[in-house]
């Protein structure tokens, strides 16, 4: 569910990076999706190997019944992971509401209405944008004897 989470907090900034490795701007919607589940992957968690979010993304291709757009993932993904070095964000300088924008995946709009209020979006100390809620906390069950105990 982590990665639900974190595909969606930073929507914007995966799609800012994918675009550049897509051809077409009228994606299959069920293929930007995965796209972006592969690329947070990629991007955004260090622990994963690129390989196996690539994978990961390909095999979601043909279990959503698109085993002709597999062959596409794997190679915008693959692409990503190879070139990652070259993807241009927007120059916090030159650009500081489009900056702002697709780091921290909030509308432009609402940045550029936080810019004139003298506000500006900010991470707290873990360096990640708060979320709006918490991810859910899974509950096990564990019996001891005759009582119940959630973790």
């Amino acid at each position: 569910s982590s990665l639900v989470y974190d595909t969606l907090e930073n929507q914007l900034r995966l799609d800012w990076a994918l675009k550049d490795f897509m051809r077409k701007d009228d994606t299959d919607m069920k293929l930007r999706v995965i796209l972006r589940l592969g690329a947070c992957q990629l991007l955004l968690y260090d622990k994963i190997p690129a390989s196996a979010a690539v994978n990961t993304a390909v095999s979601l291709c043909k279990d959503a019944g698109m085993p002709g757009l597999a062959g596409v993932c794997n190679a915008i993904l693959r692409g990503l992971d190879r070139d990652r070095a070259s993807i241009v964000y927007p120059d916090p300088q030159q650009e500081p509401a489009q900056y702002l924008s697709v780091m921290y995946s909030l509308p432009l709009w609402l940045v550029e209405r936080l810019m004139a209020a003298g506000e500006r979006p900010r991470r707290g100390k873990t360096g990640k944008r708060p979320a709006a809620r918490p991810p859910p906390r899974q509950t096990t069950a564990l019996c001891r004897s005759k009582t119940a105990a959630w973790r």
